[in-house]
């Protein structure tokens, strides 16, 4: 889903980059590159933004809280599930990961 940079007045100013929903039960993270934040600062009253398709409309929902990795580039922010009710959790079945023992460093349990 795009990522932009918003204001009350003019609901997308600018794409920054785009982003994914992972999650589970009642909250939803979004994850995005960090860059599309750290090389994006917000000033004044603006504010990052996700822009999704809800029903037959567009919607437009600030975030407020973003983390970003110290040694990756990567950034989340968690909504509440609420907000996306046709959002359909993805489950992985424990044989995807059956063999494998790390993926690029991180280790698998």
């Amino acid at each position: 889903m795009p990522i932009v940079r918003a204001t009350k007045e003019k609901p997308v100013i600018e794409v920054l980059g785009t982003g994914f929903f992972v999650g589970s039960g009642s909250a939803l993270h979004v994850i995005t590159a960090k860059h599309v934040i750290a090389d994006n600062p917000v000033t004044g009253d603006e504010k990052y933004a996700i822009v999704f398709r809800d029903d037959k409309r567009i919607k437009i929902l600030a975030t407020l809280r973003i983390l970003a990795a110290v040694d990756f580039d990567l950034a989340a922010c968690v909504v509440d599930r609420s907000d996306f009710p046709d959002a359909v959790p993805l489950q992985l079945l424990p044989a995807l990961w059956e063999g494998a023992s790390t993926v690029r460093g991180c280790t698998m349990s």
